[in-house]
């Protein structure tokens, strides 16, 4: 399926009908931040879903919020949230995009696990290019509140700069062998999902539709290292810059990268660093 092309699509929607009309856009309120909930997470960096089919509840510390088609949802960073899917007349679709610190991710998810969706495709852009779109998403979160000074329309102008500057990114999506697009799909997975201890390769194989040991073989034939090795390598990397530029806790940053307990996350990094995390912290 030409799943960038539907992405593109998309946004053109959403595009033409901020153009011509008030949509919602709900920001998530910035409470509990960091507070680590059973079936919650919370990231460094800020979340926008565009939701174009059925609905996504939403849970967040001491509110809860139903994001019906049409309307957009920000949670900003290190807003803990949990998100359930209802279907309408059997449909669900969201468009999810990720600003992150060195990368930006889009991505398209149209089915469920349980009452959890799941991730169809991904598209994944470096940091030079998203960068603006960062700094455009953490405006609509700074000035959406200053309704005297801000209006919605100039909040609707920030919004359509966005999802422009992610349209023109994908317009120029490259393209690619089958070979290299599988592993290039697997790797987006991994970053898109590194941040959950549940990740495995077992799990990354259901989603593309093999046994893990196919996958295995597959992701090493193509890279030389192992899918479990890659996975660590992405978590002890974060780990690593999170260490180094920000004031999180290492519990918090251990449950940030995914790793099961900060007990495990101590002996992984000791092993990789020659030295536990907070003595890195302290030296770097």
């Amino acid at each position: 399926m030409d799943y960038i092309g539907d992405m593109k699509e998309i946004l053109d929607q959403a595009v033409g009908r901020l153009s011509d009309e008030t949509v919602p856009c709900h920001i998530a309120p910035r409470k509990g931040l960091r507070k680590m909930l059973d079936g919650h997470i919370f990231h460094d960096y800020p979340e926008v879903f565009l939701q174009t089919k059925g609905q996504t509840y939403f849970s967040f510390p001491g509110s809860r919020l139903t994001l019906r088609a049409g309307s957009f949802l920000i949670v900003p960073p290190e807003v803990p949230h949990g998100e359930e899917i209802g279907r309408i007349e059997g449909e669900f679709e969201t468009l999810v995009i990720t600003p992150a610190t060195g990368y930006l991710q889009c991505h398209l998810s149209r089915e469920s696990r349980g009452n959890k969706p799941v991730i169809l495709h991904y598209e994944t852009f470096e940091q030079a290019e998203q960068v603006s779109i960062r700094q455009l998403t953490d405006l609509i979160v700074e000035k959406n509140g200053l309704s005297e000074t801000y209006s919605p329309h100039i909040i609707r102008g920030l919004l359509l700069s966005l999802l422009a500057s992610v349209r023109i990114l994908l317009e120029g999506s490259a393209k690619e062998e089958a070979g290299n697009m599988k592993i290039r799909h697997i790797k987006n997975a991994v970053l898109s999902s590194f941040h959950e201890s549940s990740l495995k390769v077992s799990s990354l194989a259901g989603q593309m539709n093999c046994t893990p040991d196919y996958l295995s073989w597959l992701f090493h034939r193509e890279t030389g290292m192992t899918l479990n090795r890659y996975i660590n390598n992405l978590r002890l990397k974060r780990a690593s810059d999170l260490l180094k530029n920000t004031d999180y806790a290492v519990s918090e940053i251990a449950w940030i990268c995914g790793f099961r307990s900060p007990a495990y996350f101590s002996r992984i990094f000791s092993r990789e660093f020659g030295m536990a995390p907070g003595k890195f912290r302290r030296i770097r």
